[in-house]
């Protein structure tokens, strides 16, 4: 027992100390991971795991939506906004209707969110804007 409150312990520091840009690759991946385990599920005819990971995902965008800073972030927050509210909808979609194109669909623009965060993030810190 004491084992699992350390642990426990542990994960709550390691998530309080992390960089903003860290966590936000972590909540990116994060869906990314619940999005593929949501496809598989939806191929094995497994309605209760699509639905608990699509659920997940959901909570992610939730989360980055409300993280938003709209006034720092102006037109780029507002975009963010809309895209993850278009995100959310078509997985309420394929959750609904079991379909697999909404989550492919939501995966690629996830994909491309990851990766340009991630450039950005690199690029700060290494290229020209770190200079």
């Amino acid at each position: 027992m004491q084992i699992q409150k350390a642990l426990g312990v542990y994960k709550t520091n390691q998530f309080s100390t992390m960089s903003k840009e860290k966590l936000l690759l972590m909540l990116y991946e994060g869906a990314l991971k619940f999005l593929a385990r949501a496809q598989a599920a939806l191929e094995g005819g497994d309605n209760d795991s699509v639905h608990n990971n699509l659920i997940k995902v959901q909570d992610i965008l939730l989360e980055l939506n409300n993280s938003l800073d709209k006034q720092r972030g102006g037109v780029v927050a507002e975009n963010l906004e809309l895209l993850y509210d278009y995100m959310y909808d078509r997985l309420v979609e394929a959750n609904v209707q079991k379909k697999v194109e909404p989550i492919r669909e939501v995966e690629s623009m996830l994909m491309d969110l990851r990766d340009t965060w991630n450039d950005a993030i690199n690029l700060y810190r290494y290229g020209s804007w770190a200079k």
